[in-house]
């Protein structure tokens, strides 16, 4: 996407872009695992992750400017790289393998759906990236709400 937006970057400038989003989340990822030791607090931090993957896909639609797009996919990267590795431990107390496997099928499904759509009908990467906002807000959402779940 970057490519197709700015043909000049060169293919170190996007691999940098790409693992310097990383090497973020990472580094943030396991400041925020030593941290809580409460699901609950896991929870909230996942929600705010996804919080800010909605606003990093939402604002690469809005963007014009190329140098702000590469910002914004770092912003959406980031939190989606770190709201995925938080929810492996929540995933994990869950100990049931109906819960995990239900949650699991239902990004496969929202995936492949997306997918599909998006090729059949309107393959404008504004689009996909603005359902993508709405579906990280969509899980915020959710991650929020079983944040305040009963302690035992």
């Amino acid at each position: 996407m970057l490519w197709e937006l700015n043909p000049t970057l060169n293919i170190w400038s996007v691999a940098t872009a790409t693992a310097i989003s990383h090497l973020a989340a990472l580094l943030f990822i396991t400041l925020c695992i030593a941290l809580p030791q409460n699901i609950n607090e896991k929870t909230k931090l996942c929600a705010a992750f996804c919080v800010c993957g909605a606003l990093g896909f939402y604002g690469i639609t809005l963007s014009v400017s190329k140098s702000f797009l590469v910002v914004w996919c770092m912003f959406a990267s980031f939190a989606t790289a770190a709201s995925s590795v938080l929810q492996q431990p929540i995933y994990n107390t869950l100990n049931e393998f109906d819960k995990t496997a239900t949650m699991t099928t239902a990004n496969v499904i929202v995936a492949g759906i997306l997918m599909v759509w998006s090729i059949a009908y309107n393959y404008e990467y504004k689009t996909c990236f603005f359902i993508a906002s709405l579906l990280q807000t969509g899980t915020a959402c959710v991650f929020f709400i079983a944040s305040f779940r009963r302690r035992r």
